[in-house]
């Protein structure tokens, strides 16, 4: 038979009425009992707090959170009311607010794993990676057969870059938890750090095995199948990623990626704004003006910068289209493109983006990147506009020509090595193995590569190694219009991508353009295609396989030695 709540009953049996009604999932009654505790005795601990864990149970986590800090006030040393707190906050869509909360729980029942546990996840979720690190190490000192807790701390070792230390997480979690499969996919997360791209394959198929629906598992293999320049899995993978969480900006970034490194244009673009949030989180302008659509229009119009100078150089392949639909245009371009640009747009406007943000005058912007949605949404746009649009100073290009030419011998660029902290490794070549590979050659060569390369083209020459010239007063990192003469004066820039592959692209120059198998291998440089869409005259050598520079350097030297005599000097 239902009970009645009556105020015949004392304090105790409504309690505990309620909270077999509550075990017995009849949320209801036991709401009823837990409120009419409250009604005759507003500060009853118990009561609030079982009504605060009832809403959340429930999924109404707006009142918990109200429940259960009536609760906290009347006892505040109770550790398991702040952790629910800091619960109910993460589900209301306070992830921030909830921190205080279980670090609360955490002092006030230090020897508690899960309160440490939940800290940790509060913090990783915030990106604290540090403190979530120390939190879930805590956890583990308490509990060493935590496998929740170690998996987790694998994945945050990896937002630290850490990825040996990030397997070792995840194969601890699996020797307690053998079918755990996030711990499978942050075990093919590491090894994709690691750079062992098969083992990694490996793991996050047993994962999705384990649970096809795995979103990181389908995103990291996605990553591991692109990296081995499987493009169609690689896709369907992004794609099945994307579906289940539509508005996840690296769910659209993957995708983006993999659609415009294989030339579905019109698709990447449509996606190309996930970088706001991923590779440029924090960086767009967020200018109180509209942005522009692309439509012809006498508005003033500013295009802004955005990336680093190769990617500017590379998106200003479509300033003239830009000038064509606007009456009023003006670029804000980074400060070392300046000299350069204004040489080489008659008519065209340039400042530096300090200056454009500084005096609000434009009515609508762009950022470059989102000029190829309007400008180049096929491959067929792309080879209608491919042509040189930089004019380097031809008087310091005469001048530095005459410097550096040989009789009857091409002059050769050089820059072979990348600083980027993620992939440069990849992407980069020692001179030394080009000097093995280029010696006996008939060619001049001359260092374009940024930074002091002293040591390395000295011990190189010391070897038996070629002579690479460094002109000590061209400053090849600061001053890019006297980097643009230098190259102009070259007959061929061999080079890996980098900022030197655009610019001479962009001043029409030819380039021996040299890439890695996949990774460092940027969405620019389509796959499966030997030239550049961007430049007229870039010839690509791609490696056959991962870490295979042997058979480049050897194609880029044949290519070399094919090269026709000059006839200037």
């Amino acid at each position: 038979m239902r009970q009645v709540p009556s105020s015949r009953h004392s304090i105790a049996q409504l309690l505990q009425q309620g909270q077999a009604h509550h075990q017995q999932g009849q949320w209801d009654l036991a709401a009823a009992r837990y409120r009419e505790i409250i009604d005759r005795q507003p500060r009853s601990f118990e009561a609030l707090h079982l009504l605060g864990l009832l809403a959340l149970q429930t999924g109404d986590a707006a009142n918990a959170v109200t429940w259960l800090q009536r609760a906290a006030r009347v006892n505040p040393a109770d550790a398991a009311t702040q952790s629910l707190i800091g619960v109910a906050l993460q589900s209301s869509g306070q992830p921030a607010a909830s921190i205080e909360f279980f670090e609360r729980a955490a002092r006030l029942q230090p020897k508690n794993a899960e309160f440490h546990y939940n800290l940790g996840k509060a913090l990783r979720g915030a990106d604290r990676n540090d403190e979530a690190r120390a939190s879930y190490l805590a956890a583990l000192r308490l509990k060493p057969d935590y496998p929740e807790a170690l998996n987790n701390l694998s994945e945050t070792l990896m937002s630290l870059d850490l990825p040996a230390d990030a397997l070792k997480a995840a194969d601890d979690a699996l020797r307690l938890k053998p079918e755990y499969a996030e711990a499978w996919s942050n075990r093919g997360a590491a090894l994709i750090g690691l750079r062992q791209s098969h083992k990694a394959l490996d793991a996050l198929n047993h994962a999705l095995a384990l649970r096809p629906n795995l979103q990181k598992a389908l995103a990291n293999r996605g990553s591991v199948l692109l990296g081995l320049n499987r493009f169609a899995e690689a896709r369907a993978d992004f794609e099945n990623a994307l579906a289940m969480a539509p508005d996840e900006p690296l769910m659209q970034w993957n995708l983006a990626m993999c659609q415009l490194l294989t030339g579905d244009f019109a698709a990447g673009w449509s996606r190309y704004d996930a970088r706001w949030s991923m590779a440029l989180k924090g960086l767009h302008p967020q200018f109180r003006q509209p942005e522009w659509d692309g439509q012809p229009t006498e508005r003033r119009v500013l295009v802004w910068g955005e990336q680093g100078l190769g990617d500017q150089i590379l998106f200003t392949s479509m300033f003239a289209d830009t000038a064509l639909h606007t009456r009023h245009v003006r670029f804000a371009v980074a400060p070392r493109l300046l000299t350069l640009y204004r040489r080489s747009f008659d008519g065209l406007q340039f400042c530096a983006p300090e200056e454009a943000a500084a005096d609000q005058a434009f009515d609508a912007y762009i950022c470059m990147g989102d000029l190829g949605q309007i400008f180049r949404p096929r491959t067929e746009d792309f080879l209608a506009h491919r042509k040189a649009y930089l004019r380097a100073d031809a008087s310091r290009t005469r001048e530095l020509r005459q410097r550096i030419a040989q009789p009857g011998k091409p002059v050769c660029g050089l820059s072979w090595s990348s600083k980027n902290k993620d992939v440069g490794r990849e992407k980069s070549i020692s001179l030394a193995d080009l000097s093995r590979a280029f010696s006996g050659l008939d060619v001049s060569y001359i260092d374009l590569q940024y930074g002091d390369t002293a040591a390395e083209r000295a011990e190189v020459l010391k070897q038996g190694g070629i002579a690479v010239e460094r002109l000590p007063d061209v400053d090849t990192f600061n001053d890019i219009d006297d980097l643009a003469a230098l190259v102009e004066a070259c007959d061929v820039i061999v080079t890996i991508s980098n900022t030197t592959a655009h610019l001479a692209g962009a001043l029409g120059k030819k380039v021996f353009l040299m890439l890695p198998f996949a990774i460092g291998r940027f969405w620019c440089w389509q796959a499966d295609r030997s030239d550049a869409l961007w430049y007229p005259d870039v010839r690509i050598f791609r490696q056959p396989a991962e870490g295979d520079w042997t058979s480049v350097i050897r194609e880029v030297r044949d290519a070399l030695a094919a090269l026709p005599r000059p006839d200037d000097a």
